[in-house]
Formats: C-alpha cells, structure tokens, sequence
C-alpha cells in the first residue's frame, strides 16, 4: 500500500514517508467481541480521494468509530485507488491519464499530438471520471448493502445497525462520491463532504447539479487554500440558488490545504507545508475540529422530527 501511494498519490513525498501509514498506531482493536449495547448503531460510509487509500484516513475513521458509529471504508475498484488487491491475486492499479488515454485512442507518447489534443485529452478524462464517480457512488450503496446485512452481523458476532441513520463522507473525489451516493441512495440521512471535487461540469455530472441535489442536508467544509476557487464558487452557486438541501451548509477551515484531513498531515507537517500543501493551522487540533463539526452535523441530521 505505501509504495502504491507513493507512486501516484498527489503528495510528493519519498517512499518511506508512505511507509509509516502502515504503521501508525490508532486506538482499535481487531475482532474484539460485540458489547451488550451495541444495538441499532448509526452507520458512516466513507469515500477516499483520488490515488488515495483508507489508509490515509485513519486518524478520523477511528475517532468516528469511538464516538459509536459503525465505518465503513471500501477502496474503490474502479482504478481511482492507489491499488486494490483483487481475490484472484491479481492487483487493479491506479488508472493514470496516459493508461485512460491511451486506451480512448490519443498518442500520448507524442508530445506534438499531446500539445494540438488538448481539449480533446481533457475531454476525455473528464467523462472517464464522471463515469468513475458514477461507479463509486454505487460502490458506496453496496458497501451499506452488505453492512445492513444478515451476515455482516453475524460476522460482527452480533451488533446491528440502524438503517435510518446513516451517513455518507468523504474527501476530495470521495466528497464528490458521497455527495452523489447521498443524492441516489435514499438511505442517506446526511452527507459530509470534505473539499468536494465539485466543478461546474464534473465528476459530478452536470444534469445533476443543474436540476438540484436536494435528497438531503449536507455538510461542505472547504480548507481555506480553496476558498473563493473553482469548487467553492460552484457549491456557494448550488447553495445561493437552493440547488442543494435547504439545511446544507458551506463552512471554510481557517489556516488548512487539502491535506489537512489526511494523515499525512500528522506524518509529515513540516514537509508539507514547504510544498505547499498543507496550512499554517496545527495538524491534530484541525483533524479534531474536522471530526467534531463532522459528528455534531451529523447527530443533527439524524434527529427525529420533533413531534407537533
């Protein structure tokens, strides 16, 4: 996993940096037994970000776990991950824009064609990501699927979960995802989305945004390297023109960049912030605030209605 994301995710860092992903200690424990109370428990489905893994998001899945939710966290399988090791053995790497590309028919080895296909390439990548976020959305449904499950109980030696309380997350291209799956699934309470990757025509698919994404109230924190870019106008634009639920909310992180909800963010601050890619706001108290206005927007959401 660490030499995957070393090869392709968007952090520039050597391999041995990725390395202590792996090793990184979180206060979990494997295959303990269910407790007593462990019933009807509400349930965060969570998408991670282009190139990326859950790996890099360990530090917030296990806060969320020991504020009482059931996580889960699928790597997606549509060659947005850093890798995926099939059951067959077989391993599905990240689909780069030469593979996608090349296989739609563009010379890409030529940088005289590269050059004079421009619009062309980034058409392309453009509806191949659109149909990859099409495919994580379900991918997302049928993760909740199988946590819903007859099975998935009995493998958890007996808790359940309730499957009116359940949220969608996610970051980046998984913020898009989770805006999506909230959006088509309609056992989603709620989403948060972190830095959505939400442009005006993509992934998200335009006919969506433009005939509204209202199913639920979402959660949209944007890290201050993003405000007033591409993403923030768009989803200011959905909000002002009610396009998004009327309880949805836009909030921007003082002091962050987009690697502020990784854990990258805690193995390597000092590097990061030199590149660029990380904010002035120290690393854990920010992964805190992200994980505290998550579960508070979340526990609101999933309120019943109060009774007239």
């Amino acid at each position: 996993d660490s030499y995957a994301l070393s090869q392709v995710a968007g952090v520039p860092l050597p391999p041995f940096v990725y390395s202590h992903l792996c090793s990184m200690s979180i206060r979990a424990t494997e295959q303990v037994a269910a407790h007593s109370d462990a019933n009807n428990l509400p349930v965060i489905v969570l998408s991670h970000g282009l190139t990326a893994l859950p790996i890099c998001y360990w530090s917030i899945v296990g806060a969320l776990v020991r504020a009482g939710y059931v996580v889960v966290m699928p790597t997606h399988n549509d060659g947005s991950a850093a890798h995926v090791a099939l059951q067959d053995g077989t391993t599905l790497p990240y689909e780069t824009e030469v593979t996608v590309c090349s296989r739609a028919g563009h010379d890409m080895a030529s940088k005289e064609y590269k050059d004079s296909h421009e619009s062309e390439i980034e058409s392309t990548m453009k509806a191949y990501r659109c149909g990859q976020l099409r495919r994580r959305a379900a991918e997302l449904s049928c993760s909740l699927d199988y946590v819903l499950s007859d099975e998935a109980a009995a493998a958890g030696g007996g808790w359940s979960v309730d499957p009116h309380r359940v949220a969608f997350v996610g970051h980046s291209f998984g913020g898009a995802t989770a805006l999506l799956a909230s959006e088509l699934d309609h056992r989603a309470a709620c989403c948060v989305c972190y830095d959505p990757w939400v442009e005006p025509q993509h992934p998200v698919h335009q006919k969506y945004q433009q005939a509204g994404m209202r199913r639920c109230a979402g959660l949209h924190l944007i890290c201050s390297d993003w405000e007033g870019g591409v993403v923030d106008r768009n989803l200011s634009a959905m909000l002002s023109e009610h396009r998004l639920h009327s309880n949805s909310r836009r909030r921007v992180l003082p002091d962050t960049a987009h690697q502020s909800y990784t854990d990258f963010a805690l193995l390597a601050p000092i590097v990061l912030r030199k590149l660029g890619m990380l904010g002035a706001a120290e690393s854990r108290p920010m992964i805190r605030t992200i994980v505290e206005e998550t579960l508070s927007f979340i526990a609101e959401a999933m309120e019943p209605p109060a009774q007239l």
